[in-house]
């Protein structure tokens, strides 16, 4: 997963050369987790640094990579419930993490350029 994410932006320019400028991205996700998740806030914490740690080394190993043309230097931090109440309901999560990744708008961002893939069979 790491490694499509550091090379979507790029393989989207080649397959359509649509610029990564152009694209509308979301606002970064939230992670809440739930009280009764299988995994409490401190386990994900640490699964979370693990592939933050990933991440950030293939990056180093691969200069030309990227998110979406950007190069974090976090991908996840643990947040409060608090800092996510006012927009989100909290009254059953025991955590919440914030995170750099996002979703991208590809009707919007592909527009009338958009290949029309065959149905599927």
């Amino acid at each position: 997963m790491i490694e499509g994410a550091l090379t979507f932006r790029s393989v989207l320019f080649r397959l359509t050369g649509v610029a990564a400028e152009t694209l509308t991205a979301s606002a970064p996700f939230v992670y809440l987790v739930p009280q009764n998740s299988l995994l409490p806030p401190d386990d994900l914490e640490q699964r979370f640094a693990a592939i933050e740690a990933a991440f950030l080394h293939r990056m180093t190993d691969q200069p030309g990579l990227d998110y979406l043309g950007t190069r974090p230097d976090r991908v996840v931090r643990r947040g409060t419930l608090t800092a996510v109440s006012d927009y989100l309901r909290t009254d059953h999560m025991a955590g919440a993490f914030l995170t750099e990744e996002v979703a991208v708008d590809m009707r919007r961002w592909l527009g009338s350029s958009a290949p029309r893939l065959p149905p599927r069979r």
